[in-house]
């Protein structure tokens, strides 16, 4: 490559990347969801190329940024002709014919270049997959040098267009691990294949919640605060109600016993709400509701009352894989007004991760002294 060349193509970037920096707030103001494909109309004289350009970027919907003395745009002649109704591209095709000048499209604009200069760079390509060979849409790959990002299509495919030089190239993905390819040599019209196959990060899959109906979402992504209790630790110590071993493991969340050993247990989520009802959460048993109400007192004989407990009492600790809490009436809006207080998720565990039967016993035993 002579000097010439490169320099050109030094003051080519140097005008891309001023351009870009320049015009990105005044680009918010503009409406270039079509871009190049609106439809505008103007008339051009006998003129040369440096005058037509000047009225063309003055009708089209997206900023235009070119090195007029680098380009030769004086030298260039343009013949009379009146545009009507005619997608910016094709005019801009017209004032460009036979000039030796192409047009880059970017977010912000286009940027006039040489199209031999365009020629002489190189291009890194690519998939991005998993690591069962399926393709990742989205994933986003970055050429660190030069701070340009792309991101994959449906097909996983990427394509980033480089000058000459040695790069490094970085893929991520939401839950994935970021891998990093270094020492690419792109030369000048060179195509460079470069395949990233992108690894699961378990502590970022561990940040997935169950909400409303079961729909598993990304925890960061919740517009409503969620407590999760994991089914280990409801029995890192025995408890004759599933409740109690909740209990001062989720912030805002009261639990707290309405009598003896096997009474009631009362739930309260951020407080009271109502002094006509017990103010009890909707529990839902994968999918199921349960009703778990209070004052479960019955009486056998005469004046002999006993609280028998609520109904999520006769659930298993032991059974639970997760509970989530939605807290507040939005987060669990799906279930109505049952839910006015919050709702419990509860997943039982089902034992999908298990390859061979495995028996568990597990036995627990309260005593109480009575009152005499």
């Amino acid at each position: 490559m002579n000097i010439r060349v490169f320099q050109f193509i030094m003051r080519t970037f140097l005008i891309i990347a001023t351009f870009l920096t320049c015009t990105q707030l005044l680009w918010a103001t503009h409406t270039h969801g079509q871009g190049l494909q609106e439809k505008i109309s103007v008339r051009f004289a006998d003129e040369n190329l440096s005058s037509a350009l000047v009225k063309l970027g003055a009708v089209i919907p997206v900023q235009m940024a070119y090195d007029g003395v680098a380009l030769g745009v004086d030298e260039h002649v343009v013949a009379a002709r009146e545009f009507h109704d005619v997608a910016a591209s094709d005019v801009l095709g017209y004032l460009l014919t036979n000039t030796g000048i192409t047009y880059i499209e970017h977010d912000t604009g286009i940027v006039l270049t040489s199209a031999k200069a365009l020629q002489q760079q190189g291009r890194i390509e690519g998939t991005v997959t998993d690591a069962t060979g399926e393709p990742m849409a989205g994933a986003t790959v970055t050429v660190v040098e030069l701070g340009t990002s792309t991101m994959s299509d449906e097909n996983g495919r990427f394509s980033i267009q480089v000058r000459d030089g040695s790069y490094t190239v970085a893929a991520t993905y939401l839950a994935y691990e970021k891998l990093t390819k270094a020492d690419i040599s792109v030369s000048s019209g060179q195509r460079i294949t470069v395949n990233f196959v992108l690894q699961e990060a378990a502590g970022e899959l561990n940040e997935v919640v169950v909400t409303a109906l079961g729909i598993k979402r990304e925890e960061r992504s919740l517009g409503y605060s969620v407590g999760r209790v994991a089914g280990e630790e409801l029995n890192r110590v025995a408890n004759d109600n599933v409740l109690t071993g909740m209990a001062g493991k989720v912030p805002g969340v009261a639990i707290q016993s309405t009598g003896g050993p096997g009474s009631s247990v009362s739930m309260v989520i951020r407080g009271a709400t109502s002094l006509n009802n017990d103010n009890q959460p909707l529990f839902v048993i994968d999918g199921v509701p349960v009703a778990n109400s209070l004052n479960n007192v019955g009486q056998i004989g005469s004046d002999n009352r006993v609280d028998y407990g609520n109904a999520i009492a006769s659930l298993n600790p032991d059974d639970i894989a997760e509970v989530s809490i939605l807290k507040g009436p939005s987060a669990a809006a799906l279930y109505g007004s049952r839910a006015g207080n919050g709702a419990v998720l509860i997943t039982t565990k089902s034992g999908s991760d298990v390859d061979k039967m495995t028996i568990s016993i597990n036995s627990n035993t309260v005593l109480d002294m009575p009152y005499q």
